[in-house]
């Protein structure tokens, strides 16, 4: 059987690296088991991974889908999967084959959605190997279209923007909105913030209008007057603060499991204490970094945008899904700037770790972003003027 599929051009490149690896997707949160695995689990009869999987591996009474976490692993001291053997390979792989693996294990780092038939995939970020393969290219994300001789063995998202229950809503218009997104994320004749207002302010007009045209809402983004409405980032008390009361949110120490975030957390936390001067000059030289190579953050973006199907999968709301873009790039910035005024200087390598191991904390935390969004709802924040005011001095 062939399938089609769409990828980005860095798709096929990717290829596990095992106990070389600067992180561990075993490590740090849960490990779920499919119906299917746990079956063949059940029938090991081999030691030592049938007395592990006797005492680690449960039936989950709270499974949304079979093929998902119809069981689950019980984790070791520090978050590890039962299985991590010393050498930080799998044990399950090592011994039964990769065919053993569960849908979950065997996926990861790759993503799929189907969309009116058109299957599509992705890497995520929370992979360094995945991260490197697209994150540093100043040639952009491409997309292009392959062969497959099977379906994956899970799908995210599966979409039918036919459906009666989307007639007269945005989601008609998914692949066109979410195509228009990376459209503008990709428009190098604007510096890449002024990209990341025009993207909010295109959001806005899609939730503006009952059947939005994506050509009236171009253009209605072409009028944007961005001397006056812009995002930016520089260290303002009410972007300060702002920052802080994300990062209350998030509270690191308490709720985030990854080591590599957890101990980054430690440098940048002193890096906020430092003089203005210095902070300021590290929040600078981060600034630099990025108006240099613009297709960094480009990537990243883009990235996310596709393979979360942007604006529609990641908040209920389409606005909220950007305010959680625009809660990222806060952090990087804040972040990044609190490392740089601590070691001095900003690198590629050092970027490229922060972003992975941020990604890997944020995206599988159980209330981060539902209690940003909720927080901003509340105090009528989640705005675009709001945003825009947070920059003003």
């Amino acid at each position: 059987m062939k399938i089609k599929i769409k990828v980005p051009d860095y798709f096929d490149a990717f290829s596990c690296i095992g106990s070389a690896c600067t992180d561990n997707c075993c490590i740090g949160w849960n490990v779920d088991i499919d119906r299917v695995t746990y079956q063949k689990y059940k029938a090991i009869q081999t030691l030592p991974l049938k007395s592990i999987i006797q005492k680690k591996v449960k039936e989950n009474p709270y499974s949304y889908d079979p093929s998902v976490d119809y069981a689950y692993v019980k984790l070791k001291k520090g978050k590890k999967c039962a299985f991590l053997d010393e050498d930080k390979l799998c044990l399950i792989q090592k011994t039964c084959g990769e065919s053993y693996l569960s849908n979950v294990c065997t996926t990861f780092p790759r993503l799929y959605n189907e969309i009116d038939g058109q299957l599509e995939g992705a890497l995520g970020a929370a992979c360094p190997e995945a991260l490197r393969l697209f994150l540093l290219n100043p040639k952009g994300i491409q997309f292009k279209e392959k062969t497959i001789t099977s379906k994956p063995h899970l799908i995210n998202y599966k979409v039918d923007t036919s459906e009666p229950i989307y007639k007269g809503s945005p989601v008609e218009s998914l692949l066109e909105i979410r195509n228009q997104s990376i459209a503008i994320l990709q428009d190098r004749q604007m510096p890449f913030l002024e990209r990341m207002t025009l993207l909010g302010y295109y959001v806005v007009g899609i939730e503006n209008h009952d059947n939005p045209s994506n050509k009236f809402l171009k253009e209605g983004v072409d009028r944007i007057d961005l001397r006056k409405n812009k995002i930016e980032m520089k260290p303002t008390d009410r972007l300060d603060a702002f920052y802080k009361w994300m990062s209350q949110i998030l509270d690191a120490r308490q709720t985030v499991d990854n080591k590599r975030y957890l101990k980054r957390t430690e440098i940048f936390t002193e890096g906020f204490k430092q003089p203005i001067a210095v902070f300021q000059s590290a929040f600078d030289k981060v600034d630099h970094y990025f108006v240099e190579k613009p297709y960094v953050l480009e990537n990243f973006y883009v990235n996310l945008c596709y393979k979360n199907l942007f604006p529609f999968t990641e908040a209920e709301g389409l606005f909220n899904a950007y305010l959680l873009f625009y809660i990222r790039l806060v952090m990087i910035y804040y972040e990044l700037s609190g490392l740089v005024a601590i070691k001095g200087e900003i690198n590629d390598q050092e970027v490229l770790d922060y972003l992975q191991c941020m990604t890997k904390a944020i995206e599988h935390h159980d209330r981060f972003f539902i209690t940003c969004i909720d927080q901003l709802k509340e105090t009528h924040k989640n705005t675009m003027d709001y945003i825009i005011k947070l920059s003003e001095e």
